[in-house]
């Protein structure tokens, strides 16, 4: 009933299926307690992949790769590809989607029927393969990796206090919170017919004012409030701008240990029904349990739920990933249990790392009192068209073949997880996986065994990474940590950024990774001064010369990414129009494809053949356009990496500043002739998403800087001097 998670081959498209019960009774709808929803169960499916991460398939390139064949390469986002958002009217809904509509006799004998479905789209809607499966197309061409059904609601259900968007805030709103969260498309919610709920994920450090607002303007009804460390201070303000907006308020705790192990007594069941009771005292409508590591054992789930549904009355939603291959069952113990929702996903898209799968526990429900009245047979249309669609991104796959029992060992979230290893292979550390996997587990317990989600997992995993870099143990990392530069990460963290973990913090390593500087104890959001978003607009004019209101939130939120991703399109132009294998692979010598770039308008192109490498590292590329030929020359970046043998740093010179990790120079904060102090951060270096402060060791004047930005640096490269 939201974007699954944190994470994410990851698209966002979930499903609301009413696991029917005998009857729904009428009647207002109690936004404190969405009532009748607790009549029944929902369903939620999700996506495929690591659901939790935005993964590389709309990752930003650079450059053009040169293949054997043609292929312009650049950049997508999640909110511009695709072919938008589609309302089908029931009478005219092709028969897939109306297999998922329930029809459920109210007590007055009357039906509900569905005014509407909307089906959203939020990753590459391939026209290749719709022009294969054109029978489909009409339905599905707005499907994402997810898509969306109706949740039931009773017949004459009102919502009080709907009020309509406020129109775009001024530049002088202020920003609270500056990291957010990610927004699912779903459609309005009708409360007299079936409809879908829209839903959103926030983050407890996400934009609560202008960044909430927003999306509820854009028709977000449901946001799912979390904190990577459950602290609820950190999603209170979320939470009352929820209130505040007359949205459904689904607060979150996120399940790490093991109720069932008496020996894990840090998270017993206490420490959820506290938080879940605090949570409703807050006022949220919702309750959802976010298993974002697939460690929640099945009875641990019957467990878990049958209390809480005893201790509070509001609805409750679980979130799992299938890493283990248990969590179908824990989702059906769960349902035994009582739970109101489950997040599933399409059989195709769903295990391991991903949602369960949604066939499965639709199967194991059919003719019990929770039975979904989905059609199996339908359902493996939907299952068997996106199993195709998936083969066309397998380049972006995890790696992962097989459900791995292990992951009670390392907690590690299945976005992460899928994401891990293309990480560490970055790094030039593959052949170590193993070590930075047993290294994940050690940073947990070094940190006191804490929750583990974005962006609190992200910390763990940098250092697990740092540590398996620098061979550095829990016996050795405080002694040795003492001249090394800790990702920004874990300095974010232990500096009180990601806010505070139960418990606190180590305090010995706290010092090492802080090097001085004092952390903080309050909410982050109440340090960060007022956005001025009129000079974020001017900021961006460098790159875009009239941005819209979205993008400037965007850029609030995430600079570099939106930076990039204008430039590459200004420079690529709109490239999604590509097929996808044309977008991944390039064409074959010899290969005609046609794009259509507008209404009526197509460019037929068949590739020709490629060049050999110029004497200033070119390719000529040859192809026909409509028919004329054309020769266009292009970079070969292979060719253009002549090997330079750069000077390393001497690790027991401390006047010499070196990399710490392998990646490209994002900052330099000094020139020449400054003056710094020691542990002064003086370049930042950039890698799979993870930033690493380089400090200087010793205090001094800069003699030279041999680096620049945007130069991909070696590990121990030297950067600078300090005299």
């Amino acid at each position: 009933m939201g974007r699954a998670g944190d994470s994410r081959v990851g698209g966002q498209g979930p499903v609301g299926i009413l696991l029917a019960q005998p009857h729904v009774q009428t009647g207002g709808l109690d936004l404190a307690g969405v009532q009748s929803v607790q009549q029944g169960g929902l369903v939620h499916v999700g996506t495929p992949g690591d659901v939790d991460d935005h993964h590389a398939i709309l990752h930003l390139r650079k450059g053009l790769r040169i293949h054997q064949g043609l292929v312009a390469t650049g950049g997508t986002e999640d909110d511009d590809v695709g072919l938008g958002e589609q309302l089908v009217h029931s009478d005219k809904v092709h028969g897939l989607a109306l297999a998922a509509l329930r029809l459920v006799a109210v007590d007055h004998g009357q039906h509900i029927h569905a005014q509407g479905l909307t089906l959203g789209a939020h990753q590459l809607a391939d026209p290749a393969i719709a022009d294969d499966a054109h029978s489909l197309a009409g339905e599905l061409k707005a499907l994402g990796v997810g898509f969306l059904l109706p949740l039931v609601l009773p017949h004459g259900v009102a919502r009080d206090g709907d009020v309509p968007g406020t129109g775009e805030q001024q530049g002088q709103s202020q920003l609270r919170h500056r990291v957010g969260g990610g927004a699912g498309r779903v459609s309005d919610l009708d409360a007299v017919f079936l409809r879908i709920f829209h839903c959103n994920v926030v983050h407890a450090h996400a934009g609560a004012d202008d960044e909430l607002q927003a999306a509820a303007r854009s028709g977000i009804d449901v946001f799912r409030v979390f904190d990577s460390l459950n602290w609820i201070p950190g999603m209170e303000v979320a939470m009352d701008e929820v209130l505040k907006q007359n949205k459904i308020c689904q607060a979150t705790i996120c399940y790490t240990g093991d109720i069932l192990d008496p020996k894990r007594d840090k998270y017993p069941l206490e420490y959820y029904v506290n938080l879940a009771k605090e949570l409703e005292k807050r006022g949220a409508h919702m309750l959802a349990i976010k298993d974002m590591s697939g460690i929640l054992k099945p009875y641990a789930a019957k467990k878990l739920v049958s209390t809480l549904k005893q201790e509070i009355g509001i609805p409750i939603q679980l979130h799992t990933h299938d890493t283990s291959g248990n969590q179908v069952a824990a989702l059906l113990l769960a349902a035994e249990a009582g739970v109101d929702v489950v997040d599933c996903a399409i059989s195709s898209m769903a295990g391991m790392t991903s949602q369960p799968s949604l066939n499965a526990v639709v199967a194991a429900l059919q003719g019990t009192e929770r039975d979904t009245g989905m059609d199996l047979e339908r359902l493996q249309l939907l299952t068997d068209y996106w199993e195709d669609v998936r083969k066309r991104y397998d380049s972006f796959e995890g790696g992962l073949t097989c459900n791995n029992a292990d992951i009670y060992r390392y907690e590690i979230p299945g976005g992460q997880y899928t994401n891990l290893r293309p990480q560490v292979e970055s790094l030039g550390l593959g052949s170590r996986f193993m070590e930075v996997k047993e290294n994940y587990r050690k940073v947990n317990e070094m940190l006191g065994d804490i929750v583990k989600v974005t962006p609190s997992s992200k910390m763990v995993g940098d250092l697990a990474i740092f540590m398996t870099q620098n061979n550095l143990t829990p016996e050795t990392i405080v002694e040795k940590g003492e001249g090394l530069a800790f990702p920004d990460s874990a300095v974010s963290y232990f500096s009180g950024m990601m806010g505070q973990p139960a418990g606190g913090f180590p305090k010995d390593l706290q010092r090492v990774v802080l090097k001085g500087k004092e952390p903080i104890t309050c909410r982050p959001g109440e340090l960060l001064p007022a956005v001025d978003f009129e000079e974020k607009k001017r900021e961006m004019h460098s790159f875009d010369p009239d941005p819209t209101w979205r993008a400037v939130l965007s850029y609030c939120l995430y600079p570099k990414v939106v930076e990039n991703f204008v430039k590459n399109r200004k420079e690529y132009g709109y490239i999604t129009r590509l097929g996808s294998h044309v977008f991944f692979h390039g064409l074959a010598i010899g290969e005609t494809n046609k794009v259509n770039i507008a209404d009526g308008k197509t460019l037929v192109i068949k590739y020709l053949g490629l060049g050999e490498v110029d004497k200033d590292g070119m390719r000529t590329v040859s192809f026909e356009l409509n028919g004329i030929r054309r020769d266009v020359q292009v970079p070969d970046e292979e060719a253009q990496k002549n090997v330079v043998q750069v000077p390393m740093a001497d690790p027991e010179d401390k006047s010499q500043v070196g990399a710490s990790i392998p990646g490209a120079v994002s900052k330099i904060s000094v020139k020449v002739g400054d003056t710094v102090e020691k542990n002064q951060t003086i370049v930042t270096i950039e890698a799979m998403k993870m930033e690493t402060a380089i400090t200087a060791r010793m205090s001094g004047t800069v003699e030279s800087v041999l680096v620049s930005e945007g130069d991909t640096v070696k590990g121990g490269q030297l950067l600078l001097t300090i005299k």
